[in-house]
């Protein structure tokens, strides 16, 4: 049934944990290159290799899982549409995050990168097979994440301007 949770690695807690730590791991590696490069550097460079490595993490558990094969996929084209689609998306709020932080400093869009990473590898993760969740990324989630990324960078501007 499409939807239901089947964990690719066996146990929802065990797709949990490894979400956290991939989102830590995206989290500690923008920290860690930020004062050595430019923040538009960081950001293309950064948000290049995210999207990337997002796109190749649903491939590659599909393969892995012999889920091609069972996907009702339209038509190439359109297939490949919604992949790129979802890789512009998840390259934007990345990108937007590192360069936010690298550029202002701001800490908030380390937390949205964080919880963005954690839903994207748990989702990815958590439903076996499905093409819905990199085909509702660009469409629902990405702009959802996008939004609040813009608001709590906004925000958080809003409060620095303040003190």
């Amino acid at each position: 049934m499409p939807g239901t949770p089947d964990p690719v690695l066996g146990s929802s807690l065990l797709t949990h944990v490894v979400a956290g730590l991939v989102a830590g791991g995206a989290v500690l590696l923008a920290l860690h290159y930020r004062s050595r490069t430019t923040p538009r550097r960081l950001a293309l460079a950064g948000g290049t290799a995210y999207a990337v490595a997002a796109i190749l993490l649903w491939g590659v558990v599909r393969v892995a899982t012999n889920e091609f094969a069972q996907l009702a996929i339209p038509s190439l084209p359109t297939f490949a549409a919604v992949v790129l689609a979802s890789g512009l998306v998840v390259f934007a709020h990345t990108a937007l995050a590192l360069y936010f932080h690298a550029r202002f400093g701001y800490l908030t869009p380390l937390v949205v990168l964080f919880g963005a990473t954690a839903f994207l590898v748990w989702v990815f993760l958590h439903v076996r097979g499905e093409s819905d969740p990199i085909g509702l990324y660009w469409l629902l989630f990405g702009p959802a994440i996008l939004t609040a990324l813009l608001v709590l960078a906004g925000v958080e501007y809003g409060v620095r301007l303040l003190l």
